[in-house]
């Protein structure tokens, strides 16, 4: 995070190489993206960090947005990324263990 903050970029690639979790948050609910956009504003960043994150993190931001983030969890333990998740009915929630 702290590299992220301070836009070193040739310490978030080395990292990205061993594939750090991408989803967590420091003390203020902020992603590396959150801090990269917020803090640094360099563009080359951004997409460096884009380009290394899976779909599934847009579920996790489409459910943060919503204020539904208690649900990714158990959507992510089940494999369910975004074109999954649109294409899912009330049953299909209820099934997938989300009530």
């Amino acid at each position: 995070m702290l590299a992220c903050s301070n836009g070193a970029q040739n310490i978030i690639q080395i990292l990205f190489k061993y594939n750090p979790d991408k989803e967590m948050l420091n003390q203020n609910e902020e992603s590396a993206e959150d801090i990269i956009i917020k803090y640094s504003r360099r563009s080359s960043l951004v997409t460096l960090l884009q380009l290394q994150t899976p779909h599934s993190d847009a579920l996790a931001k489409l459910l943060h947005e919503l204020n539904l983030d208690k649900y990714y969890p158990v959507l992510r333990t089940q494999q369910i990324g975004l074109n999954e998740f649109s294409r899912m009915n009330e049953q299909d929630l209820k099934d997938a263990g989300i009530t």
